[in-house]
């Protein structure tokens, strides 16, 4: 199956839509140790990782779905399979994409192992956010925003904070981290595909710099901060993130 065949059973809006019920506090202040956070920003760390293998896995989660009948067993190889079950392997880049497929996997009434996937996306949403803060710790927003952005194998802080909010784990919606992505847009409201001149990736690109698919994901997680903001208006101040 084709990129593009897999891009249109993913994003159809009737998967998604779901109540969101938003929880703070669900993961410890645990930082990762140094060495695991720079190993972030090695090329060696995903060098045997790639969007093609990624695709390839779900595109077997919707091969096995089309008719989306409830219970529909996933065949995935064996290599997707160990990819899925290792829930504690993978770093930055690879989690994100952990991540995705597990949710595909429950949008589209598919039975996987691990077999409870709301335990599994919670401990995967648990090590991004290990890896999140301590990144943050260690060398700080400001230093690698240029990479959230872009479409290396680094950090994304935009699909992390979308991916894992989009579970109601609240801990990801931090106001800092939203003020530096109202830094990144552009004054017509979209974002660009790359920072500070870095490697641009497969996408379609806009006259003013642009791209479809960082504005997409950044128009997302907006949606997602404004709905949390919304479902909690009156005890919001109550969370030292939003003092």
């Amino acid at each position: 199956m084709q990129k593009i065949a897999v891009a249109k059973y993913i994003v159809v809006p009737e998967l998604w839509p779901k109540e969101l019920k938003y929880r703070l506090s669900e993961f410890r202040m645990a930082y990762a140790m140094k060495g695991r956070v720079e190993a972030l920003f090695s090329s060696k760390t995903y060098e045997n990782f790639s969007e093609g293998f990624s695709d390839s896995c779900m595109s077997s989660v919707i091969n096995s779905t089309l008719s989306l009948k409830p219970q529909t067993i996933c065949r995935l190889n064996t290599k997707c399979e160990q990819f899925v079950e290792n829930l504690d392997k993978g770093s930055g880049y690879m989690l994100t994409h952990k991540l995705l497929l597990l949710q595909l996997a429950r949008a589209r009434k598919c039975k996987m192992h691990p077999k409870i996937l709301v335990t599994a996306i919670k401990k995967v949403c648990t090590t991004i956010y290990t890896e999140t803060i301590s990144v943050e710790y260690f060398v700080g927003l400001d230093e690698i925003f240029d990479l959230f952005l872009e479409q290396s194998r680094i950090f994304k802080l935009i699909e992390f904070a979308l991916l894992c909010g989009y579970e109601g784990f609240a801990d990801f919606l931090k106001i800092k981290w939203l003020e530096k992505i109202f830094q990144i847009q552009h004054s017509s409201g979209c974002f660009p595909v790359t920072v500070k001149k870095r490697r641009k990736r497969e996408t379609n690109l806009w006259k003013d710099g642009c791209a479809d698919h960082t504005t997409g994901l950044g128009a997302a997680v907006f949606s997602l901060y404004l709905n949390y903001v919304l479902k909690n208006a009156e005890t919001i101040t109550l969370s030292s993130e939003w003092v």
